[in-house]
């Protein structure tokens, strides 16, 4: 061990004297050191910065590719013009405030040939208007029309035979203020004309059981007329009792419907026979305010006393408005010269109204009967 120690020792000392400087002092001789110097190490140099590499050129930049031309626009073709609009109906269009028969609503009914039918506005129509005349007519029929320069057109028809048609008032009429009507205006109707065939649709009168209803029944056409048109219903839902006596009251009331049932107000009554609220009240009024009628007395109209012949083609005369007679004769011996019905049974008998109950005999004072006073009436309204 020892050994060993002194070995270290020794290279130790050499080690520190190998490593100490040697100092001159002028004679050559190397003075020990008093005090062991560690040598500085030298400063290691600074490495060389190394060069920055040298930048990297910029790449060109890449030409910026032409604009392509914009395309010149293609010229806008030209705007159709829009269609004219269609006219815009008005605000308050033309209408239709009624299209009757005797008063009464057209529809459905059944009239004679030679009826007028009244067409209504509500407002006074164009005049001098052509187009306007052509806008009323019946499908089927020459029609005659007439206007009465405000709001009212009449319709006739030239050539009505038996059956069914429609009466039509176009749109498009037009009113004094600009104004049209908005749509077409359709009503249907039926004509007969007593040559007793079937006109398109149930017969009016077909309920009743003791209507001759035989294509040669004198009085089975006047009776569709007059039940069609609210002349009269009947005396009961199955009878119309044609064989049965009219009375006065009866009388006065057909020819009181049979001309629109006419408003009375302000007429007044001067029968004490005549009760307001009967069946017959209005009609007593009206025929007495048109002369139809005068009544028995001055005070009484016999309202259930039973009509003649004479009395009733003397009250149609009146109705019609008494006309003229051109020469007309006197044919019936059993009616006087000269007495109060002479001239309307002249006037009757002329008209086609009545012919008599044979060629020379009028049977004046004869009752007259229901089947026999509708006959009159559809002969002579």
């Amino acid at each position: 061990m020892k050994k060993v120690l002194s070995m270290m020792l020794v290279f130790v000392m050499a080690l520190a004297l190998f490593a100490s400087p040697v100092l001159a002092d002028g004679d050559g001789q190397s003075a020990p050191s008093d005090v062991s110097v560690t040598a500085e190490p030298t400063e290691t140099a600074e490495p060389t910065e190394t060069a920055e590499p040298a930048e990297t050129a910029e790449p060109a930049e890449t030409a910026v590719p032409e604009e392509t031309a914009v395309p010149e626009e293609t010229a806008k073709p030209e705007e159709t013009a829009a269609p004219a609009e269609s006219p815009k109906p008005t605000e308050n269009p033309l209408k239709i405030v009624s299209v009757t028969v005797l008063g009464k609503d057209l529809e459905g009914r059944a009239v004679k040939p030679d009826t007028t039918i009244t067409v209504t506005f509500d407002r006074a129509l164009e005049k001098n208007s052509d187009e306007n005349d052509k806008m009323i007519y019946a499908e089927d029929l020459q029609s005659i029309v007439a206007f009465d320069g405000d709001r009212t057109y009449t319709v006739k028809f030239g050539d009505a035979t038996g059956g069914r048609y429609t009466l039509i008032i176009k749109a498009g009429m037009k009113a004094d203020d600009g104004s049209t009507l908005g749509e077409d205006h359709k009503v249907t109707f039926y004509v007969i004309d007593g040559s007793g065939e079937d006109y398109g649709e149930a017969c009016p009168s077909e309920a009743f059981t003791d209507v001759d209803h035989s294509k040669n029944s004198w009085y089975h056409t006047a009776v569709d007329w007059a039940v069609s048109n609210d002349i009269t219903k009947g005396t009961s839902g199955t009878t119309f009792a044609p064989a049965k006596t009219c009375t006065r009251a009866e009388a006065v009331t057909f020819l009181y419907r049979a001309a629109g049932s006419p408003s009375v107000d302000g007429l007044k009554n001067t029968f004490t026979d005549v009760k307001e609220g009967s069946f017959y009240y209005d009609a007593v009024l009206w025929a007495v305010d048109k002369g139809i009628t005068k009544g028995t007395t001055d005070t009484t109209f016999a309202p259930d006393t039973t009509c003649s012949r004479a009395e009733i083609v003397t009250f149609l005369f009146r109705a019609a408005g008494e006309p003229e007679l051109a020469d007309a004769e006197l044919t019936y011996v059993d009616v006087p010269a000269g007495v109060w019905y002479t001239v309307p049974v002249i006037w009757a008998d002329s008209a086609r109204i009545t012919t008599g109950v044979d060629e020379t005999h009028f049977a004046p004072m004869n009752d007259c009967t229901r089947a026999q006073i509708v006959t009159f009436l559809y002969r002579g309204v």
